[in-house]
């Protein structure tokens, strides 16, 4: 009897027992459960009982340490998920603000708008045209520019011409635009007048 109990010991202590530190919380998870229903089958004689220590002491140890490992991994990982959650709601939520502010800033700003501005503003507005080309420096569309109502449209490593480089209007200040100058008209189609005239 002793000797058997110091090979089942010997077993039990093999290193590679510790390989199930490394299942995931699930599994651990299934491996404590297939374990407690061994126990409790032995323990009500549906199965022999047997009498060997290691399973009367070794196997409610085992259920503990992997049904401990299964829960915390399990609560590591709801942790995780919900801190994702929270994060894309937190930058969501700052976005959503940013763009309001911007929005803001820019109805604060119509009043002030300059006459090249205008035309500007008003060419786009009335010919549907939220992205155009202009010289690299925005020509008549710097202060604009400036104050982010227009954009630039390059990617970075993207080749460009320096007279023709991409501009746009941010779909989230375009409704304003459209609302400000919805009674714009008669430009010239064939004008641009973000463009320098020499």
């Amino acid at each position: 009897m002793s000797n058997n109990i110091w090979f089942d010991l010997e077993v039990v202590m093999d290193a590679k027992w510790l390989d199930v530190l490394k299942a995931s919380s699930w599994q651990l998870a299934g491996l404590s459960f297939a374990m407690c229903a061994f126990w409790f089958l032995m323990r009500q004689g549906i199965i022999p009982p047997w009498d060997n220590p290691i399973v009367i002491y070794g196997l409610p140890l085992a259920i503990l340490v992997t049904g401990s490992l299964a829960l915390f991994g399990l609560i590591e990982f709801v942790v995780g998920e919900a801190r994702k959650i929270f994060r894309s709601m937190a930058s969501r939520r700052a976005t959503k603000l940013r763009l309001e502010k911007e929005q803001q800033d820019l109805r604060e700003y119509l009043p002030f708008l300059s006459d090249e501005e205008r035309v500007v503003l008003g060419w786009l507005v009335e010919f549907q045209r939220k992205s155009f080309t202009a010289p690299i420096d925005g020509g008549n569309v710097v202060t604009l520019i400036h104050r982010r109502i227009v954009r630039s449209g390059l990617s970075g490593g993207q080749m460009f011409d320096p007279l023709d480089a991409p501009f746009y209007i941010p779909d989230h200040l375009w409704p304003i635009l459209e609302e400000e100058f919805s009674d714009w008209s008669g430009s010239n189609p064939d004008e641009q007048p973000w463009r320098y005239v020499y």
